[in-house]
């Protein structure tokens, strides 16, 4: 297996668990590093307490580049409850593990009312404590409630940024095969860690 500088889009997902290929901001996909032996893993000097989402759309980079999430054992666990919110119809948050920024950075995907799509938007919450809560903690209700409420405003601030990750459109399937990929991947790095 090669290590190249940043694994090519291969079409066969959106959303990635993504590592840094150390200090570098090159990405490597979960499931590729998984299946890497001990030395190749070792050129590859992942640091589990910074990891990102890498989000595909058309063949482009259009997240891992510019936002780490933090810890893996921080992330890991809001895939599978987004993705049972997105199955159930529902808007879904996914947040950043990053906690020493004044703002809280999360990534809304949303069902498309008669669509087989979903929209996906990097939004920022700067409000205490909605700033802080975790859509897979016990005030997961008040944060999607937050969310609703301030919809209109955060996504007016998302489309404002250079990064422009507002209301990218994403087929839903695909979308859901690649987190369940993605949590899988996950769970798997997370049970090769020492327990501690």
């Amino acid at each position: 297996m090669s290590i190249c500088p940043n694994e090519p889009p291969d079409g066969s997902g959106v959303l990635y668990l993504a590592l840094y290929r150390g200090a570098s901001g090159r990405t490597v996909r979960a499931e590729t590093y998984l299946a890497m032996d001990r030395s190749e893993r070792a050129l590859v000097a992942a640091d589990l307490r910074n990891v990102t989402i890498s989000l595909v759309v058309d063949g482009r980079e259009r997240l891992a580049h510019q936002l780490s999430l933090g810890p893996l054992a921080r992330l890991v666990p809001q895939i599978e409850p987004a993705r049972r919110r997105l199955l159930a119809g529902h808007p879904a948050l996914i947040r950043s593990g990053v906690l020493d920024v004044a703002q809280g950075h999360y990534l809304l995907i949303e069902p498309r009312a008669g669509s087989d799509e979903v929209t996906i938007s990097l939004v920022s919450i700067g409000e205490l404590p909605a700033a802080a809560w975790f859509p897979d903690a016990p005030q997961a209700d008040a944060l999607y409630d937050h969310v609703a409420a301030n919809r209109g405003p955060l996504l007016a601030a998302a489309r404002q940024r250079a990064d422009g990750l507002a209301e990218l459109r994403v087929g839903r399937a695909a979308l859901l095969d690649s987190m369940a990929t993605a949590a899988a991947a996950g769970r798997s790095l997370l049970a090769e860690q020492p327990q501690g």
